[in-house]
């Protein structure tokens, strides 16, 4: 009788491990079924950060018939510079691709290893490529933007005196993207003789205090004719402050991103040009891209890809037709 106890309880486990290897081999033909993504995005003073309008494109790039599923988040500005929380998320949904702007260059190590652990596919979109070995880069070319700027600033007549402003969620440090705007304009500028750049400014998300250390940059730099943003929402403040002391006719502004806010700055004279993404375009590629990974593409032929989405800069001339690029 314990003989054949023992043999039934044999025959039990080995069922029940026969049953575990059948539903994780589901689970992992479900999963390759379909792709799951997650992308996040912020909204600061109301302004949409311009990886939601590529969401929105690839959305939209989509069809039924793909095996694509994405989930889009907002988070708040703290939430949206964490990495880590990014990526616990992505984990906790059992997310096959990690859509961001991009990957922070200082990114703790334990974070990449979780990605790689996980197999998460990383793609940023905002022209900006990781170390991480499973990730690829499909976006503006921020560098090739900031040089675009530059030159159309020296083309100006008389000698330009340039300051340069960005916005930072976590009030010392500017994201990887507009690092390389500002390299690509300082580096640029250098062969320039009738341009000058003055060192950076970087402001706070909040609005007030925005406004104040930009005035406070403005009174150290009397000389600056011309401000270059590397965002919008620096953009909007540095409008704001030349408003009030009635400067805006004397200092040329040049920002990133056609939002809502800088569409009403640049009919109201605040902000002369922009340079603008095209997230529309962004979006269909990203959407391309994640069909090939569903598809069965070989993913060699796809880590560390850099696909650019070239800009383009506007004036209130042609701000019309531009439309929501």
């Amino acid at each position: 009788m314990q003989r054949i106890l023992k043999r039934a309880g044999v025959v039990g486990l080995l069922f029940l491990y026969f049953i575990l290897i059948c539903t994780e081999k589901t689970r992992a033909e479900d999963r390759k079924e379909e792709l799951r993504c997650i992308a996040f995005y912020s909204s600061v003073n109301g302004v949409n950060s311009t990886i939601s309008y590529v969401t929105q494109s690839i959305l939209e790039n989509l069809g039924e018939e793909d095996a694509v599923s994405l989930s889009v988040y907002c988070l708040p500005s703290d939430l949206y510079e964490s990495m880590d929380y990014k990526v616990k998320t992505a984990v906790a949904f059992d997310m096959d691709v990690m859509i961001v702007a991009d990957i922070p260059e200082e990114a703790d190590v334990d974070i990449l290893r979780t990605l790689q652990d996980e197999n998460i596919f990383v793609l940023a979109v905002d022209g900006h490529n990781s170390s991480y070995e499973q990730s690829a880069s499909i976006g503006t070319g921020n560098r090739s933007a900031g040089v675009q700027a530059a030159q159309m600033i020296a083309e100006r007549v008389g000698n330009q005196q340039a300051g340069m402003v960005a916005t930072s969620f976590r009030n010392s440090k500017i994201s990887g993207s507009r690092r390389e705007r500002q390299v690509g304009f300082v580096e640029e500028a250098e062969n320039h003789q009738n341009l000058q750049v003055k060192p950076e400014c970087i402001c706070s998300s909040d609005t007030l205090e925005a406004m104040q250390t930009v005035r406070k940059y403005l009174d150290e730099n009397p000389g600056i004719n011309v401000m270059y943003c590397l965002d919008s929402a620096s953009g909007v403040t540095v409008s704001k402050v030349l408003a009030e002391q009635g400067r805006t006719e004397d200092v040329y502004v040049l920002c990133f991103d056609y939002t809502e806010q800088v569409r009403q700055e640049m009919q109201q004279g605040g902000i002369d040009a922009v340079i603008v993404q095209n997230p529309e375009k962004t979006g269909q590629e990203c959407a391309e891209f994640l069909r090939k990974i569903v598809s069965g593409t070989d993913i060699e032929e796809l880590i560390q890809a850099e696909i650019t989405v070239p800009c383009k800069i506007i004036d209130l001339e042609s701000a019309e037709d531009a439309g929501s690029e």
